[in-house]
């Protein structure tokens, strides 16, 4: 089993110490662990979201580094919450001190996409749709980073009596996304913090990715509390397997490694 993309208490809605998050995943039988506490400089450009509390980069690199030394299979990385404002900012931290650095979108335009406002006035498609575009840019982000995650988020909190993202409704959208995914030769994420047995992105999407040359997948149960780690883990290894792809893509100071599918401590 794999984690690379998690949260523990230097993430402003983290929900345990990392220490327990690691002691979770080594019960788990977890190979590759990876934490991925916030930093969400596109939050700080937001006026309602002036009140979150932004990591403690010096305080967060301090512990991990200390952690890695006594977990061999413990890793650092960050996620980055994209916005074209936040840029100048992301562009000055250390990126050699970590293992994988995750590229998300969480804000479109002037609001979180998982906020109620977002969607006010909004047909489905058109919000999605804003959301996707969004995602489109941040793959050209001038700073490096290994991993797009959660394409769907969108969907997390949307109003809609069907809030899936299907793949027929936004062909040209996810296929140019994906398509410069795999001209980028970065990675996509299967994430699983959804409800049910759903996941982000949905499997017609994963072969459409597939198709276009894609073979770079990482597992994501984007936990914030231990309980959660490994979170459909088996469902998702099976649903890629069934795509064609055979193995998971970690990364460690930010160069590719593979584990095949199957493969246990």
């Amino acid at each position: 089993m794999i984690e690379t993309h998690t949260h523990s208490f230097f993430s402003f809605d983290g929900k345990a110490d990392i220490t327990d998050m690691i002691k979770r995943a080594q019960e788990l039988g977890v190979e590759y662990y990876c934490v991925t506490d916030h930093f969400d400089y596109d939050y700080s450009l937001l006026p309602e979201y002036q009140h979150i509390r932004q990591i403690d980069l010096p305080g967060y690199l301090a512990r991990m580094k200390e952690l890695k030394k006594e977990y061999p299979f413990f890793h650092i990385g960050c996620e980055l919450g994209f916005s074209k404002g936040a840029v100048p900012l992301y562009q000055k931290l250390p990126f050699e001190e970590f293992d994988s650095v995750l590229n998300s979108v969480h804000t479109v335009g002037p609001y979180d996409a998982y906020n109620p406002k977002f969607f006010v006035g909004k047909e489905k498609h058109e919000a999605y749709k804003m959301y996707l575009d969004a995602i489109r840019q941040s793959l050209e982000a001038p700073y490096p980073y290994n991993t797009v995650t959660h394409i769907g988020y969108v969907r997390k909190n949307a109003p809609y009596a069907d809030t899936n993202l299907y793949y027929d409704e936004f062909k040209e959208e996810l296929d140019g996304i994906l398509k410069r995914i795999v001209e980028l030769d970065k990675t996509l994420e299967i994430n699983t913090k959804l409800d049910g047995d759903r996941f982000m992105p949905e499997k017609e999407v994963l072969e459409r990715y597939y198709a276009f040359g894609g073979r770079k997948i990482s597992f994501a149960s984007d936990s914030h509390e231990p309980s959660r780690l490994g979170h459909n883990f088996d469902k998702v290894e099976k649903m890629a397997a069934e795509v064609g792809f055979d193995h998971w893509t970690v990364f460690k100071k930010q160069k590719p490694y593979s584990i095949p599918f199957g493969s246990r401590c």
